[in-house]
């Protein structure tokens, strides 16, 4: 039932924050079923398929394009990336409460 018992993505566990990312690139042979093991974060989405259909992007964007990615072996853009799920103040313990039964006046 998943890692440690989980069934959905509820946790900052490794397996719980994990994407898959599939992208054909038209007119880039090389990219047809590689693999890679560079590191991308969901804000890089937007600047990576912005810059490879040629357009631009705002400047203030929190992401990085991995673009580079797509046409050469072995590129890195990011050495990290930082995933955060955050829990409502209101949660005691594992278990969220049951909802209230009562009516507001």
């Amino acid at each position: 039932l998943g890692e440690h018992n989980m069934w959905c993505k509820m946790s900052n566990f490794e397996l719980g924050v994990r994407v898959p990312w599939m992208v054909h690139v038209p007119g880039v042979e090389r990219c047809s079923g590689v693999h890679t093991s560079a590191l991308a974060e969901l804000v890089d989405v937007y600047p990576t398929l912005a810059e490879l259909a040629g357009l631009p992007t705002p400047p203030d964007l929190d992401g990085q394009s991995q673009a580079p990615v797509f046409y050469a072996d072995g590129v890195t853009i990011k050495n990290r990336t930082i995933s955060l799920f955050a829990k409502p103040a209101h949660t005691p313990g594992p278990r969220r409460p049951e909802p209230s039964t009562s009516v507001p006046c």
